[in-house]
């Protein structure tokens, strides 16, 4: 049978790469204001260090907590070893669904580092396949930026991975924009790289600067035929079904054909 304590908050310690459930504003205002209303339902998990507790899971939870100005939480306290304590944090986490991928693949090493498992046994711990791990671990070689834009839920994983191509950090900046302000889905980035003449740009962004000026990724600005009428258009002014606004309207009208060369077929 499980005990629960009130252990002070001041005796919690909060490990760094420990995962949590991402939550917006509004949510964590909402957990707040539950918690300050019916009290806290579901224990936060501890195990001990010294004299003090180190924080397994429930670190939302703890800083609702805190932001109330409890002095106390109720807790559930564990013996676990590191790993243990990693395995448990990660695998309750994971089942809430609102992790980060970038926090999953930062939670993955920390296991990794404290416990000495090979990927399969970690697989067989968190109950996701290697496929899985390795798609998260793979994010820590993006690009800080591409990165950040995860983190941030910007773009989602397949979009940056598919960004990562481009070398250049002004181009992948000017793109990683458009991506972002047209919502852009993988397959609408995927079209946009398959446009640019990659020869070409790669040619300009390796000129001397003392030679000819550097083209900013403003004059490079690669356009995107309309899937409809074949008209460029920068990346931005198109919906991710390739689309202008003109053509989404007239879609409904049998008179508009596709240009030569281009809609299916």
């Amino acid at each position: 049978m499980q005990v629960i304590k009130e252990i002070p908050l001041q005796q919690i310690a909060i490990p760094e790469e420990r995962l949590t459930s991402q939550l917006t504003e509004e949510e964590f205002t909402a957990l707040t204001e539950s918690i300050r209303a019916e009290g806290l339902i579901c224990p936060i998990l501890l195990t001990t260090s010294g004299p003090g507790f180190i924080l397994v899971s429930g670190l939302n939870r703890l800083r609702a907590a805190q932001a109330i100005g409890w002095k106390t939480i109720p807790s559930i306290i564990i013996h676990a070893d590191s790993a243990r304590a990693s395995i448990l944090n990660i695998t309750e986490n994971l089942a809430r669904g609102k992790t980060n991928p970038i926090h999953e693949a930062y939670a993955i090493v920390q296991l990794g580092n404290v416990s000495h498992m090979s990927l399969e046994e970690i697989s067989g711990h968190l109950k996701r396949p290697v496929s899985w791990l390795n798609s998260r671990l793979l994010l820590l070689d993006l690009p800080d930026g591409l990165q950040e834009v995860i983190q941030n839920g910007q773009l989602s994983m397949a979009a940056a991975k598919e960004l990562s191509v481009i070398q250049d950090p002004h181009i992948l900046e000017y793109l990683v924009n458009q991506a972002i302000e047209s919502g852009a889905s993988v397959k609408t980035i995927h079209a946009w790289l398959g446009k640019m003449d990659q020869n070409a740009l790669n040619a300009a962004l390796m000129m001397p600067s003392q030679a000819t000026p550097r083209l900013t990724p403003e004059e490079l600005n690669p356009t995107i035929d309309c899937f409809a009428c074949g008209a460029a258009n920068q990346p931005h002014e198109l919906r991710p079904e390739l689309l202008c606004e003109n053509c989404r309207g007239a879609l409904h009208s049998p008179i508009l054909q596709p240009a030569p060369g281009t809609g299916p077929g």
